[in-house]
Parts: structure tokens; C-alpha cells; sequence
């Protein structure tokens, strides 16, 4: 059996959100979204197979909400009560095979002040997970375990000073329309090229545990052009990179 938990993770700081509105400018946002990711760093390197996504669609229970649309009246009293709101929030997604452990998760977030709820299902394998970016079951463990290479990746560039920069000239890559490397465009190529690149110069965590080993180097980068459709936008592997830098959100 695999435990997947979510833990959908946000600090007192957060902004109230109506829709795309915020009651401050979006590059304050991203710096407390970055902070928080930051802030779970050490949890994701103590932990096998998680993952940290940026989320500013999340369904809020009513219970964590309500604080925010206090303490922002000003901001709801001038869009209306009646609008749908809610809250950035930060996930943290760890697969377990046991409850002790997502006890000890639940620990370490109470230890650093974070405010959080929980969601997640159970699995009777990794071949069952990711379903919507997957079209052959046996890429279900490539997939969790990509998801948390990406996230080590990009905490590692979070800590550069050019990161934005640099993944919005790669951007194309976020939602690649080819599924395998021999139908990519040239400009393509050249693009992934250009990653494999910045990815070694900037990330420790890419150089000890992906070019260090050449069959995770081989799989990484087969992985890295994944979609399930052809469709832009949907199930696209590499996604989860940019959106742990903030480059883009879901």
C-alpha cells in the first residue's frame, strides 16, 4: 500500500484572493510562496518520494478561510461578499507506507509555525498513481519519483539569483507538445540543450544524483519531454519544474 498526503501548506502572511486579485502586488506573493518552499527544503530532503507545488486554485475549507476574509474586510467589502475567494497555498506531497510516518510530517509543520490541511488517498501501487499524466502505468513510479527530482532541483534554484530569467527563455519546454525526443523541433533540442546545461552548473542536486548516474541521466531527460496529451497544457511533465520556481502557476 502507498499513503499519498497532501499537505496543502500557507502562512498568517498570505494574501486573500479574489479570482486573479490580490490586496498587494504579485511579486510579494511569490516571495512568501518562495519562502514557504524554502522553509520545507529540509523536510523534502529527509523524505523519499515528495513533491512541492505552487497552487493558486486551491479549494479552502471554510474553517482556514475565514480568518483571511477577516482580516482582508477592506479588500472584500470592495469586490462583494459574494465572491469566490480564497488563499495561495504551498503543497507538500509525501507518499508513506505507514500513518506513523505522515505523524512525524505533521510534527515538523506544527515545529516551523506553518498552518496546513490535509488531503490525499491510498494506493495499492505506485502503478496506480498519476493517471492524468500517464499513458502507460509502469511511467506511474518514473513519475513520483521525477516529481520529487524537479522539486530537489528547484529548491537548489530558488537559491540562484537568475532562475526566473533563465526558465522564462526555456519556457517552451514547461508544456512541450512532443511526448518523445526524436519528434522535438530543432529549437526544441537546442532549448533542452540549454537546461541540461544551466541545470548542471546550478543544482548539486542534479550533478550527485542525476549525471552521476548514467541510466538517471538517460531516464531523467526521456522524462523530462513526458506529456499524456497533445493537448498544451495538459499533463505535461517538466511543468512541475517551472511551477516550484514560480515561473508560471496552475
Amino acid at each position: 500500500m502507498v499513503i499519498q498526503r497532501k499537505f496543502h501548506t500557507y502562512k498568517d502572511d498570505f494574501p486573500l484572493m479574489s479570482k486573479s486579485r490580490l490586496p498587494f502586488n504579485g511579486d510579494t506573493l511569490d516571495d512568501l510562496m518562495t519562502g514557504l518552499i524554502l522553509g520545507l527544503s529540509d523536510l523534502a530532503r529527509l523524505l523519499p518520494l515528495t513533491y512541492i507545488t505552487r497552487h493558486t486554485n486551491d479549494k479552502i475549507p471554510p474553517e482556514h478561510l475565514a480568518p483571511f476574509l477577516t482580516k482582508f474586510h477592506e479588500f472584500v467589502d470592495y469586490f462583494g461578499k459574494n465572491q469566490p475567494y480564497n488563499i495561495p497555498t504551498v503543497w507538500f506531497v509525501g507518499h508513506f507506507q505507514d500513518y506513523d510516518s505522515i505523524k512525524k510530517v505533521r510534527q515538523k509543520l506544527d515545529q516551523k509555525n506553518l498552518k496546513y490541511f490535509e488531503g490525499g488517498e491510498e494506493y495499492d501501487s505506485f502503478e496506480q498513481i498519476g493517471k492524468n499524466y500517464c499513458e502507460e502505468r509502469e511511467d506511474a513510479k518514473l513519475f513520483v519519483k521525477f516529481l520529487h527530482q524537479v522539486t530537489m532541483i528547484g529548491i537548489d534554484l530558488l537559491l540562484t539569483a537568475d532562475y526566473k530569467q533563465k526558465l522564462k527563455q526555456l519556457g517552451r519546454l514547461e508544456y512541450m507538445r512532443y511526448p518523445d525526443t526524436k519528434n522535438v523541433m530543432e529549437e526544441v533540442k537546442s532549448d533542452l540543450k540549454d537546461m541540461e546545461r544551466y541545470l548542471r552548473q546550478n543544482s548539486q542536486y542534479y550533478r550527485e544524483h542525476i549525471v552521476a548516474d548514467e541510466s538517471e541521466y538517460k531516464q531523467f531527460w526521456v522524462n523530462f519531454t513526458k506529456r499524456k496529451s497533445s493537448e498544451a497544457g495538459t499533463g505535461s511533465w517538466p511543468h512541475f519544474l517551472f511551477n516550484i520556481c514560480g515561473v508560471v502557476y496552475p
